[in-house]
């Protein structure tokens, strides 16, 4: 009984945070922070981070790998299951909803003006975990010259990001960082 009751928990935070998703894994990350790590302490900011590492990593879908990852940590597989089942409960609701009626909902003005500001709202919500994260794992200064260096090539090249990631977990593991 006390597991049932603690995977109807974990169904019910995750569907709270599923409500409050608007677009992909990185719009997500604030709200994995402060509600998973910040108000409930259920798991710590390098949890956050291995789940979107892993998730990313694995096929399908990122925040669902993410979701899966995070439940699994706090309440093991089932939690794992019932994260997924409710984080996807209501964007699976509001879906359904508007495919009835798309045509009138991308049509209207209100729903713009919603969108622009949820995306612009959005945007600082991302840039403030990444300064939060940054000072929380940028702890020496080859993590902060190899940030640096991520960060400059990702914006002046093209080269996709599994490159970045595939040379970042080889030079940690040539010089021995201790995080990175």
């Amino acid at each position: 009984m006390k597991k049932i009751k603690s995977l109807i928990k974990m169904f019910y935070l995750f569907s709270i945070m599923g409500i409050q998703m608007f677009g992909n894994l990185v719009t997500m990350i604030p709200i994995f922070e402060n509600e998973l790590v910040t108000k409930r302490k259920l798991i710590t900011n390098e949890d956050v981070l291995d789940a979107i590492t892993i998730g990313r990593c694995g096929p399908g879908a990122a925040i669902v790998n993410t979701i899966a990852f995070i439940g699994n940590k706090i309440d093991g597989f089932w939690g794992g299951v019932f994260a997924v089942l409710g984080f996807c409960f209501f964007p699976f609701l509001v879906i359904l909803i508007i495919s009835f009626s798309i045509d009138t909902f991308l049509n209207n003005e209100i729903i713009k003006h919603f969108l622009k500001g949820v995306s612009t709202c959005i945007s600082v919500m991302i840039i403030n975990s990444m300064i939060d994260f940054g000072k929380k794992t940028l702890k020496s200064k080859i993590c902060v010259l190899v940030f640096s260096v991520t960060l400059l090539l990702s914006i002046t090249t093209q080269i996709p990001i599994v490159c970045y990631l595939i040379f970042c977990i080889f030079l940690s593991v040539f010089i021995k960082m201790e995080k990175i």
